[in-house]
């Protein structure tokens, strides 16, 4: 799950967003509605912001044996996942610019049907070897000739 805390201990919309992974690889991610997850997110930053901290925040849930809801990761800043989250309608660099710097009025991207999206992010994928590279290989120790 996704969220920005601001410096005045704000908390912005929670963005749930499911990870698909092949072979240990995240290759889709979906916003999903999820209560439960979206209330120990808020919880979460609002304890993150009683420590000091504000930001984007990444937390990572996993249900435990019960089916409850588990952090087993939280990151106190921008992950790889913010260009997804944009498409997905959370603009996290545009929130934390109009955070520190209200003066600019920086426009914010948002995508009110966010939650239909489906962003393909990373892909695990195998690439044929050309006859040719497999002959220069073995012929000359190398895959390419020249």
């Amino acid at each position: 799950s996704f969220v920005v805390i601001g410096p005045d201990g704000s908390i912005g919309d929670v963005h749930v967003v499911h990870v698909f992974y092949q072979y240990g690889v995240g290759v889709d991610q979906r916003r999903v509605i999820h209560p439960e997850v979206e209330e120990l997110t808020r919880a979460f930053a609002a304890a993150l912001y009683a420590e000091g901290g504000f930001g984007p925040v990444c937390l990572q849930f996993y249900p435990d044996r019960q089916g409850h809801q588990k952090a087993f990761e939280i990151n106190l800043r921008n992950t790889g996942a913010t260009y997804a989250l944009f498409l997905m309608g959370l603009d996290e660099t545009g929130i934390m610019i109009n955070y520190l710097l209200p003066e600019s009025n920086f426009p914010i991207v948002t995508v009110s049907n966010a939650h239909e999206h489906t962003i393909t992010g990373k892909s695990p994928v195998t690439f044929a070897v050309e006859d040719s590279a497999v002959a220069a290989l073995t012929q000359h120790g190398r895959w390419r000739i020249g």
